[in-house]
């Protein structure tokens, strides 16, 4: 009985890491498109004369890399304009206004990220701090 609870235990270790690679190795995939176009991109602004065509192609791989990185849970917290919620902001400063409610955010200085339920990172935010 040991034996057999042993060998259960040995496969559900085995099946979890080949469930978080197989997780990796799908993400990979996904970023390996996108590394193609940075590479296309590389090649075409080396001629490009045109500052348009630069800024085009930049916002093309900003948006690609966004996309397949929300595909695979990557979620951007909201922040301006939002009540401070200190489990997804972390106030750097505080500022007094009238025009904003208090204890809301008025500039986001840095983005934060979930992935899936997850706070990764914290958006670093000003805070209205009452009337100014």
């Amino acid at each position: 009985m040991a034996a057999d609870f042993d060998n259960y235990r040995k496969r559900q270790a085995q099946e979890r890491e080949s469930l978080i690679s197989y997780g990796a190795e799908d993400a990979m995939k996904k970023l390996i498109e996108v590394l193609d176009n940075f590479d296309r991109a590389k090649a075409s602004v080396d001629k490009a004369e045109d500052v348009q065509q630069i800024r085009e192609s930049f916002y093309v791989l900003y948006n690609q890399i966004f996309e397949n990185l929300s595909k695979l849970g990557l979620e951007v917290i909201k922040a301006v304009g939002e009540e401070f919620d200190p489990n997804l902001h972390e106030a750097v400063m505080k500022t007094p206004t009238s025009d904003v409610p208090e204890n809301h955010v008025i500039m986001e200085l840095q983005k934060g990220y979930k992935f899936h339920d997850k706070v990764l990172r914290a958006s670093l935010v000003n805070v209205s701090g009452g009337e100014g």
